[in-house]
């Protein structure tokens, strides 16, 4: 190896390592007692051991530095497995498989989420970015009702945009944070969502 591909990949080593410490410093920052009121990239350089130029230099802006973290627990919160949601073989595994990885995904790092959700109600900026991914899984669930809709005939035309905004809803964190309550995670209660879902389209059970 060269001495400037070693020199190279020390870089891209310590880049790495970088990004992670200032990741782990958000998170950490964001779950605290006072996690939303202390939030700064001052408070993140701080915590990671980093200058605060790095900061912005790496994510631009604070809101970058939320999109980062939530696409950080996203990575490790069962998104990836989004595609198998299209693999099921009916319909109705298709809208099962769909709400069990949003389960799945709001209860990797509830209280971050919740925080960083909290965030987007207060700053503009952050509420944007979290609305682009909100669409996103509005598509997601205009996706397969309407592969619902093939097989079953439901939801019915005439209604389609109603019950897609339903369950839009019904998949939402703030929908399985507050059925989870305290003493359960939102995986646990994704059957109960399920069923939910599955009655309010008028769908078999």
């Amino acid at each position: 190896m060269s001495p400037r591909h070693y020199n190279l990949g020390l870089r891209q080593e310590t880049a790495d390592s970088t990004h992670a410490k200032i990741i782990s410093a958000a998170r950490e920052l964001l779950a605290a007692e006072y996690g939303t009121t202390e939030f700064t990239i001052d408070a993140v350089a701080k915590k990671a051991d980093v200058a605060r130029m790095t900061v912005y230099n790496r994510f631009k802006s604070k809101t970058g530095l939320i999109e980062a973290v939530f696409d950080d627990i996203a990575a490790h919160g069962q998104m990836t497995q989004m595609p198998t949601v299209f693999a099921q073989s009916t319909s109705l595994a298709t809208l099962d498989r769909l709400i069990g990885i949003f389960g799945e995904f709001w209860s990797s790092d509830r209280l971050v989420i919740r925080r960083i959700r909290a965030l987007g109600a207060l700053d503009h900026d952050t509420g944007q970015a979290l609305s682009s991914r909100d669409q996103d899984r509005l598509q997601l669930v205009e996706a397969v009702l309407t592969k619902v809709a093939l097989e079953h005939g439901r939801p019915a035309p005439d209604s389609f945009h109603e019950s897609t905004n339903m369950v839009y809803a019904f998949t939402g964190f703030e929908f399985f944070d507050a059925l989870a309550g305290a003493e359960q995670s939102p995986q646990a209660v994704v059957p109960t969502v399920q069923r939910l879902v599955r009655g309010a389209l008028g769908l078999p059970k």
